[in-house]
Parts: C-alpha cells; sequence; structure tokens
C-alpha cells in the first residue's frame, strides 16, 4: 500500500501498522479468554510480527537472502529493536569487541546460507568471557538493583530474538495454527498450546507495540523486570530506595515488632496478598533457622 492509500484509509504507513498491531492484539486476547490458545499465540506473534514490519519502515531496513521469508525477517527486526532499547534505557553504548570475537562472529555469518545457521551453536564459553568482560567498565555505572533487572531485560529479549534467528518463532506461529503429520503420526497440534506461551508472547507483543506506537524505552521488558519494578519503583537511579527500605525495616524490628510482619507490611499490596497466605509457614520456618 502506497503512502496515499495509506493516509486515505485514515493516516501515515506507521500508524497503519499501529493500528494493526493493536488489532492482531486484541483479538489475540479476546481468544485467549475464550480459551482457543493456539490462535491466541499465533495471532501474539503476528502482532510482535508487525510491529517489527513497522521498525524496518522506520530504519528503512533491507531484507536479505539470510532470512528465508518475510515472516521471519520481520521477528528478527522486532527483537533487535527491542534489544537495542535496552541499552538506550540503561544509557549504554554498543561495546568494541576483541578481535578474535569479531573474527568469529564473522566466519559465522560469512559461513551460514540462513540467519538460523549462524545461530545454531552457542557461542564458547571462552567468547561468551569475553564479551562479559568488555561490558564490565559500562555495566559498572549502574547500581545492583539496576544491573539485576537489565539482565533480566536483556535475557528474555535475547532468547526471543535468537529464537526468532533460528527460525522457532515462525515454527511456533504456524504450530498454533496448523496440525503436522509426519507418516500417519501427529507432531505438531494447536491443541497442545500451553497458557504461559500465549501470555509470553502476548507481553513481548505488548512491549513491541509500546515501543513503535510510542518509543517508551522506559517500560520493562520481562515480566519479571515488571515485577521488580513494580517492587522497588520505575528503574531506580541507586540504590537508595533498597537502603532506605531496609533501613526502615530495622527500626521496626529493633522496636519490638516481628521481622516478617515488619517486612511484609513495606510490601506493595499486590506481592503483601500473595505472602500473607504463606504467613504461617514463613513465619514457622524463621523460627526454626532461628532457634
Amino acid at each position: 500500500m502506497n503512502e496515499s492509500s495509506a493516509e486515505a484509509g485514515g493516516g501515515s504507513k506507521h500508524a497503519a501498522v499501529v493500528r494493526n498491531c493493536k488489532r492482531l492484539l486484541a483479538d489475540a486476547k479476546l481468544l485467549l479468554e475464550n480459551s482457543r490458545l493456539g490462535s491466541s499465540l499465533s495471532l501474539a506473534i503476528l502482532s510482535f510480527e508487525e510491529a517489527g514490519k513497522g521498525y524496518i519502515e522506520l530504519a528503512d531496513v533491507k531484507k536479505t537472502r539470510a532470512t528465508p521469508s518475510w515472516h521471519q525477517f520481520r521477528q528478527v527486526i522486532a527483537g533487535v529493536f527491542l534489544l537495542r532499547s535496552i541499552l538506550e534505557k540503561y544509557g549504554i553504548e554498543l561495546i568494541e569487541l576483541p578481535e578474535y570475537v569479531q573474527t568469529e562472529l564473522r566466519r559465522r555469518g560469512e559461513g551460514s546460507r540462513l540467519l538460523s545457521d549462524a545461530f545454531r551453536d552457542p557461542l564458547p564459553n571462552d567468547l561468551r568471557n569475553a564479551v562479559a568482560e568488555a561490558s564490565k567498565p559500562i555495566l559498572q555505572r549502574l547500581s545492583g538493583d539496576q544491573a539485576a533487572i537489565m539482565e533480566l531485560e536483556l535475557r528474555y529479549v535475547r532468547l526471543v530474538t535468537e529464537a526468532a534467528a533460528r527460525g522457532e518463532v515462525e515454527e511456533a506461529r504456524q504450530r498454533g495454527m496448523y496440525v503436522d503429520i509426519e507418516d500417519e503420526t501427529v507432531t505438531s497440534d494447536p491443541s497442545t498450546i500451553k497458557m504461559h506461551e500465549v501470555y509470553r508472547w502476548i507481553f513481548i507483543a505488548e512491549r513491541a507495540l509500546l515501543l513503535l506506537e510510542k518509543g517508551d524505552i522506559n517500560a520493562p521488558y520481562s515480566p519479571l523486570a515488571a515485577r521488580l519494578e513494580r517492587r522497588f519503583g520505575h528503574r531506580p537511579i541507586s540504590d537508595d530506595r533498597v537502603i532506605s527500605f531496609y533501613n526502615d525495616l530495622a527500626k521496626d524490628v529493633s522496636s519490638g515488632t516481628d521481622f516478617l510482619d515488619a517486612y511484609i507490611a513495606k510490601l506493595p499490596e499486590d506481592e503483601k496478598s500473595e505472602i500473607e497466605i504463606m504467613l504461617p509457614t514463613l513465619k514457622a520456618a524463621w523460627k526454626e533457622t532461628n532457634s
């Protein structure tokens, strides 16, 4: 669709892609509510993929022969843009990798007919350690809380991006829609899709949409990171809030309040209600370890 026809339909190409991302995501949630897990999974992945189309338009990225299909290409681009935005969130510049690491990465790229081939084998430990060492000076600028949350976010999005590069995301999209049969044996069936798989893809599709529509780099990039940020606030610039939390806790305990009662009283309401159910067991365990 050209620019003029997109505008006639109610906005720019970017706006049209955003609208379609929202439609696919809303449909995925509707199907989830009605226990249509396979179709919900596939539509959530399509929404994520559609966000990749939006990033391609914004950055004018060209598809190469290394990605065998447009589906996979858009999925990889969506993951790459999310990874890049995590670095931007924490003010991290791309590191200069040691020359032998760069050589290995180039070798993999040049020797691979498809993008998935380059990701087939994991990096050896010595290369991983070299990347970690090169990253240390940058990561030391972050507080312990920031670094922990960033690591969770990077791992979550990295796994999605690598899965897309291996073609596994496209396989998952098809698995949600089709029954596959080999030698009269059913090898894949949408009825085997689990609830947690659908939630995972709805989360990452929502995150990709948020970045595409609003350029929001600050919202969490994984469900666990979202939980931790609710606990200590959004992206703390130091450990001061954590220190304050435990200093206040120490004051309460020194005045005679039971440690677990004092700790739970300081939690957000959603976490407090979860832990209070287990309070008798926790107190018994606490008493046992301190007797």
